[in-house]
């Protein structure tokens, strides 16, 4: 009996010494809160408790990023938003300041419908995004003949660069893939709206479709401006425009790449972009050739 005491005290000991710092770092991630993410826990003093401690705290570094993007997605949503609401008030309070003409009540009107359509083409774009990465649209893949798809999909928006007087190429070779036709459709057309819209009149806009080993490519290449390298980075950013862009005639609300992006991740690809001498861009879609298990 003295000798299993002897062991049952000692094993409690041994146990409770080594339980000790696992109890001290759990007593300090229960205090840890949304708003205090940046803290991080110690490291233990064995190698099991240190790894754990290190998976914890790289843990709580997504976390943190996750909700510094919220917040600047919260903050970037309220004030597009605030501009065309701001504006409408503005246009609407300057009309009533005195009686006017008829053809002054269209302009107002006029200028109060152009900041409605801007605020609905937002909220829309707002919902899209929200609805693509909270995961509520479902993805039903199916075997595509991406070279005669892709010039399907181009011939029903192409017609919009005679506007322009731009011309819109295409030029394939054979390629197969396995993917959801509609998302890779929406992904597509924002691509070619895109470089209608920010190449000059009498530009042409170049749609490509080539095999690269496993992969698919489907690339938009345009005569615009071109992106200035420090902006690369943050192209596919939420509500980010490079600001020679920013003109309230091209329609934009810095949504476009960010929802292009969200497409091409939920159907297993990515979002490339290169420049294009000696000047324009050209954004590639890419997708796996098969959807692998």
């Amino acid at each position: 009996p003295l000798v299993v005491t002897l062991l049952v005290a000692g094993g409690y000991l041994i146990t409770r010494r080594w339980l000790k710092p696992l109890e001290l770092m759990a007593t300090q991630a229960e205090w840890i809160t949304a708003d205090s993410l940046g803290a991080r826990l110690p490291e233990g003093e064995t190698a099991e408790l240190s790894r754990l401690a290190a998976a914890f705290n790289r843990t709580l570094g997504r976390l943190e990023d996750s909700f510094r993007t919220l917040d600047r997605f919260v903050a970037d949503a309220s004030h597009e938003l605030r501009t065309p609401l701001t504006t409408l008030r503005s246009v609407g309070e300057v009309g009533l300041r005195r009686s006017r003409t008829v053809e002054e009540y269209r302009e107002i009107i006029g200028s109060m419908l152009e900041e409605a359509e801007r605020l609905h083409l937002l909220v829309e774009r707002l919902l899209e995004l929200a609805s693509i990465e909270g995961g509520a649209r479902s993805v039903h893949r199916e075997k595509l003949q991406l070279d005669e798809f892709v010039r399907a999909c181009v011939a029903e928006i192409g017609i919009l660069a005679e506007y322009k007087n731009q011309r819109v190429s295409i030029a394939t070779q054979p390629a197969e893939t396995e993917t959801d036709p509609l998302l890779l459709r929406q992904a597509l057309q924002n691509l070619v709206d895109n470089a209608m819209k920010y190449s000059p009149v009498g530009a042409e806009i170049r749609v490509t479709v080539a095999m690269a080993g496993r992969e698919c490519r489907v690339a938009v290449a345009d005569e615009g401006p071109g992106i200035p390298p420090d902006h690369v980075a943050r192209l596919a950013d939420r509500f980010f425009r490079v600001e020679d862009s920013r003109v309230r005639g091209r329609g934009g609300v810095g949504l476009g790449l960010a929802i292009t992006k969200a497409y091409m991740h939920a159907l297993g690809g990515r979002l490339e972009y290169r420049s294009v001498e000696p000047n324009g861009s050209c954004f590639s879609l890419v997708l796996p050739k098969t959807l692998t298990a």
